[in-house]
């Protein structure tokens, strides 16, 4: 019995390890590889003309392609850093040939070392798949450790022309949720455009023309399939310069359109000589006296694996799968939602003098501010008409609705114009937000 409580546990150990690596991969979702692939090409034209402008040939010239990716945000929207790395990793794969060089960093409010594998001016002496495997290889994975978000790009481009500045070739491309600057928290500094340096360097570099004010040279757009079976759009922002003058040494052949990357052909095994089938052995039959023993013992052990299966999938639903009661508290308000269906307002969160309207934010002029509407994982921000800027723990959110769905608190700020004593001023305050998944 003692053996068959052993398979039984090793059973449910196995499938309850195999179900937990399986949900932390799900829990991602993932880039549809095709707008990926979309917006690398979009990249591609850029890069082309970009350098064409500094003086170089894409099709003739080497080049030392750089990327370099801000990570503050990397743990609050994977989704999005994982497209920024499909981009550059489709870039890679289309670009590098034999004589170029390509670089990697991470960069916050400064750069930081986010790997112990070589990462700058890695020369590229293959045309093959392995060139791409290298390149994967140093792609940043998460934030700098003790992260608080924002990131500094001017000085993220004064630092890495600095380290490369011995090359006339570098082709940079900077991917980011936000191409503006932005700090983690109080008291940090940016450099600036004024920056003597910066200054320095634009001079010295074709900058792909911006089409936002944020100084992007290009939004990348993507669709992201959730593990809920939905999908939403992502954006990563992409700002592209060369060095100028392009000085680079000439390619030993033509740079084609798109590489074609062919493994080279590992020579077979020799397959040794086949051994000669052993003589069939005579088969034992027990004896009936043990035969139905044997049964027994088997049907037993058939019936506890049985009954620990169907414990560990009971187990499972009721830890992973069943739905849990949220609990959701504003400020020092509980919200009591567990009643409203998926997509409904769940409150409305408004300024002093509106409390018939929904949930008063004190400090706030008259106007309504947020709906907070149920999700499937949790809530959803909607900042209204009011709202000129809200962050969510020090990170400006782009559109207008940011989802709420970890089990954990969030600081929210906003920025309110107002306007009712006459004289147009803004108003600032931040919301905590905590939400709690209480078991049944």
């Amino acid at each position: 019995m003692r053996g068959m409580r052993v398979l039984a546990t090793s059973a449910i150990a196995l499938a309850l390890m195999t179900t937990i690596v399986g949900q932390s991969t799900e829990e991602r979702g993932r880039i549809d590889p095709q707008s990926a692939e979309r917006a690398a090409d979009s990249v591609y034209d850029l890069i082309r003309s970009t350098v064409e402008k500094a003086g170089g040939d894409l099709s003739r010239d080497s080049i030392h392609l750089v990327f370099g990716f801000s990570t503050g945000h990397f743990a609050k929207d994977p989704l999005r850093a994982e497209a920024a790395r499909m981009t550059a990793q489709n870039l890679a794969d289309r670009l590098l040939v034999v004589g170029d060089k390509f670089s990697v960093f991470a960069w916050e409010m400064d750069l930081w070392e986010h790997t112990l594998e070589p990462h700058w001016g890695v020369e590229v002496t293959s045309n093959g798949p392995e060139v791409v495997t290298t390149f994967s290889n140093v792609l940043p994975l998460s934030p700098m450790k003790g992260s608080v978000g924002g990131h500094d790009t001017e000085h993220a481009i004064v630092e890495a022309l600095d380290r490369l500045s011995g090359d006339g070739n570098v082709v940079l491309v900077l991917l980011t949720n936000d191409a503006a600057s932005v700090v983690g928290r109080a008291g940090q500094r940016l450099i600036g455009s004024n920056d003597p340096r910066y200054r320095e360097w634009m001079g010295r570099v074709e900058r792909a023309p911006t089409v936002n004010e944020g100084g992007a040279s290009i939004v990348l757009n993507y669709t992201a399939y959730l593990p809920t079976g939905g999908a939403v759009e992502r954006t990563v922002e992409a700002i592209v310069l060369a060095r100028k003058p392009f000085v680079a040494a000439p390619l030993s052949e033509p740079r084609p359109d798109r590489v074609v990357r062919t493994a080279v052909a590992e020579p077979e095994p020799e397959i040794p000589p086949a051994e000669p089938a052993p003589a069939p052995r005579a088969e034992t039959l027990p004896s009936s006296g043990g035969s139905w023993l044997g049964t027994l013992l088997t049907l037993l052990c058939g019936l506890v694996l049985l009954v620990g299966i169907v414990w560990f999938i009971v187990w499972l639903y009721k830890q992973f799968l069943a739905p849990k009661p949220l609990r959701l508290k504003i400020n020092d308000k509980v919200i009591d939602e567990t009643s409203k269906p998926e997509g409904e307002t769940i409150v409305k969160l408004v300024g002093e003098g509106l409390g018939a309207e929904g949930l008063v934010i004190q400090k706030m002029p008259p106007v309504e501010l947020f709906l907070v509407k149920k999700t499937r994982r949790g809530i959803r921000l909607e900042a209204l008409e009011s709202v000129s800027v809200f962050r969510v723990e020090g990170e400006e959110v782009a559109g207008r609705s940011y989802e709420l769905s970890n089990d954990r608190e969030y600081n929210v700020e906003l920025e309110v114009r107002d306007e009712s004593e006459g004289v147009p001023q803004t108003k600032r305050t931040t919301i905590l937000f905590e939400l709690r998944r209480s078991e049944t």
